[in-house]
């Protein structure tokens, strides 16, 4: 019987022990089966390379993921791999970046493995590279497929687990979903404000002063702002600051900022004063913001407080948060509908290559006619006249959009058909619709240089579908090329 109890135990602990050893083995081999980017990256370049022969042409066109921002990373660093690989050939640089923007094709989901194929074939390239990015909970699965542009056919895909660490996160974080109201606006130059706190401005150590804080400050852009600070304390004395600050912010609302000036009092001399703060400016409405912040320095060695303050110049009900308008620009706007108000703003413009119409549908189109190279979804090699009238025709447009108050917006680019109605026209639209759509995304990425940003994914390729002059009149079918923004109030 004790040899049996004996037994039993022995075994019972074999059991458990290789239990726990199998379960921490397969805890292991799970954790390290969670590769990091870097790794992520370079197994996939790896694996494409094995997928193909020594020579090949191959573009990196698309990859599936939340943010463009990820996507942007993901493509570039699998292209550098597999320029490091010195394998394959990747198509140069000016034909990828235009392949890159065809990013948001795969992101919309609406672009099929034929369609990635059509595109490696107006490239020149035998394969396409695109992948996609799955959110698996604890980590992410991280796929990488190689499609042949003759045939369409999958020729290897790679799938990986990516690890969830920092910079998959930081690069996973979309900045939109932040309330646009948060953002520090470009043309609003200049913030006033008076702050109360408490500090340690007191010739008792330590002991607590209350003081008055008097700011104003000019910004630079969306990142950076300058001014100057003044103010007084008192506690058993009274002291004097008077500062220059420079501000740096970060997540929109929140701000760093370094503090130099002199600080006077009524027991002791003049000093130095050298110091920084941190916080947050919140805005309450349109023109007021308040400023909780602490700040750390020589002399005043701490200080809490919460500023408020107003921004100058002040906008009115009509205009948009972050745009002013011109004077004398459009009535009230309860006196006209949403189609007059946008009318009365592109008049003010008087550029031939914008305009309005209504569709079928009854919905307003901003018509935006810029000029690209022949086949082109880029502005180079044009002359400097056209370029100067691309640009000013799309700081016109950035204008428009800022000072009209629309709910969301869809973009559709168009292109110029060479043939006539029939088969021909056919079989060239899908690559029209191709190249429509990549012209609306250089102009989307165009007007965010003018502080205008647009969603991407609203971006669509309608080709040759809505003709608006003869395909074969040289003097304007430059109509046809042309990218039109579908408000809705």
């Amino acid at each position: 019987m004790k040899r049996c109890f004996l037994f039993l135990t022995v075994f019972i602990i074999i059991t458990v022990n290789l239990s726990a050893q199998q379960w921490l083995e397969q805890f292991m081999q799970k954790w390290t089966q969670q590769l990091s980017l870097k790794d992520v990256i370079e197994h996939s370049a790896r694996g494409v390379e094995g997928a193909l022969g020594e020579r090949d042409v191959v573009a990196m066109a698309s990859f599936t993921s939340p943010t463009i921002e990820f996507t942007d990373y993901v493509i570039e660093e699998i292209t550098g791999e597999l320029v490091k690989g010195q394998k394959v050939v990747v198509v140069d640089r000016r034909n990828l970046d235009q392949i890159r923007k065809e990013i948001d094709f795969q992101y919309s989901g609406d672009v099929s493995d034929e369609s990635l194929a059509g595109i490696g074939k107006m490239l020149g390239a035998k394969s396409i590279v695109c992948g996609s990015l799955t959110n698996m909970g604890q980590y992410y699965r991280f796929r990488v497929k190689v499609i042949s542009v003759e045939t369409a056919e999958i020729l290897t895909q790679i799938s990986l687990n990516l690890k969830n660490d920092s910079q998959v996160s930081f690069l996973l974080t979309d900045d939109s979903e932040s309330p646009s109201y948060f953002a520090v606006p470009v043309n609003q130059k200049i913030a006033v404000g008076t702050a109360t706190e408490i500090n340690m401005n007191s010739t008792l150590s330590p002991a607590a002063a209350f003081g008055l804080m008097f700011s104003g400050d000019y910004t630079i852009n969306e990142m950076f702002a300058a001014g100057l600070n003044m103010g007084f304390s008192f506690s058993n004395m009274f002291t004097y600051e008077f500062s220059g600050m420079f501000r740096w912010y970060f997540y929109s609302i929140f701000f760093a900022q370094a503090d130099m000036g002199l600080w006077v009092s009524t027991h002791v001399e003049p000093m130095f004063l050298i110091g920084a703060r941190a916080g947050a400016r919140m805005p309450v409405s349109r023109n007021f913001w308040v400023e909780p912040y602490i700040r750390l320095g020589i002399p005043y060695s701490m200080g809490v407080g919460v500023a408020g303050g107003i921004r100058l110049p002040m906008l009115n009900d009509n205009a948009p948060v972050g745009g002013i308008a011109p004077k004398g620009s459009i009535k009230a706007a309860e006196e006209l509908s949403f189609a007059d108000q946008v009318q009365a703003i592109v008049r003010e413009y008087k550029d031939d290559h914008i305009w309005l119409e209504f569709d079928s549908e009854g919905r307003l189109r901003l018509m935006v006619s810029v000029i690209f190279g022949a086949n082109s979804a880029e502005f180079d090699g044009l002359s400097p006249e056209i370029m100067a009238n691309n640009e000013r025709t799309l700081r016109y447009v950035a204008d428009i959009l800022k000072r009209t108050r629309y709910s969301s917006i869809i973009i559709e680019g168009y292109s110029n058909p060479t043939q006539p109605e029939g088969p021909a026209r056919a079989r060239e639209e899908n690559e029209l619709r191709m190249l429509s759509r990549l012209r609306a995304l250089t102009v989307v990425d165009e007007l965010r240089q003018y502080g205008v940003n647009l969603d991407r994914r609203s971006v669509q390729g309608a080709g040759s579908s809505r003709l608006v002059a003869p395909y074969n009149d040289p003097q304007n079918n430059w109509k046809n090329r042309r990218v039109e923004f579908i408000l809705i109030q």
